[in-house]
């Protein structure tokens, strides 16, 4: 076989759709220098529901893409913990001549174990969804999550457990799914579906008035 033949036959699509303009190569340059050599860098970062940068000194431990997207997971000396920052959001990055040692404890796989797409460690909660025999197939083709089982039910229904971060990653994906599935736990994630639909059907009816 040829390359030309192996390409035209099979592909890996770990991406929806072509990658938008990602953050400065010399961004990521210094991210990756950071990041082998174990060196603090200071950071001017927009956080995602405010315009304004703040300052950061981070220890960079892990970067990764995900969706089209890069990220950088780091201790941040302002949080005092583990974040997922976006080097896209980066209007400055510097290299600080101080040396850190990464947390033992840390490791990668393990840490994205917890997510539901890329931000970890944030509220880990046992969820279990219900979802109807419209869609219990594709529910059950495919692997959602690192932690989940899915059980099959009476009238063709499955049942999804995981335990995962409960974020607006995981809350869109349930409303995706809109009718075909009922939150069983947490009540806090059934809330916030609730909540969804009513806010959006309020701007549906604003918008026939």
């Amino acid at each position: 076989l040829t390359l030309e033949q192996v390409s035209a036959a099979f592909s890996l699509r770990l991406e929806r759709a072509a990658s938008l303009p990602g953050p400065d190569p010399q961004t990521l340059a210094t991210l990756y220098k950071a990041l082998v050599r174990r060196r603090r860098i200071q950071i001017a970062y927009r956080a995602r529901q405010h315009g304004a940068a703040t300052e950061r000194t981070v220890d960079p431990l892990h970067l990764t893409r995900c969706e089209g997207q890069w990220y950088l997971v780091a201790y941040c000396h302002l949080r005092k913990a583990i974040r997922t920052f976006v080097p896209a959001r980066m209007t400055q990055v510097r290299l600080l001549a101080e040396n850190f040692a990464p947390p033992q404890d840390f490791d990668p796989e393990e840490h994205f174990r917890t997510a539901f797409g890329i931000v970890a460690g944030y509220n880990v909660t046992p969820v279990v969804l219900r979802f109807d025999a419209a869609v219990a197939q594709l529910i059950q083709e495919r692997q959602w999550h690192a932690t989940q089982a899915v059980e099959e039910m009476p009238g063709g229904e499955v049942r999804l457990q995981m335990t995962c971060s409960q974020g607006q990653e995981l809350l869109a994906w349930r409303l995706s799914w809109g009718e075909h599935v009922t939150v069983e736990s947490p009540a806090a994630l059934a809330r916030e579906v609730m909540e969804a639909h009513r806010r959006a059907t309020a701007k549906v009816a604003a918008t026939d008035r």
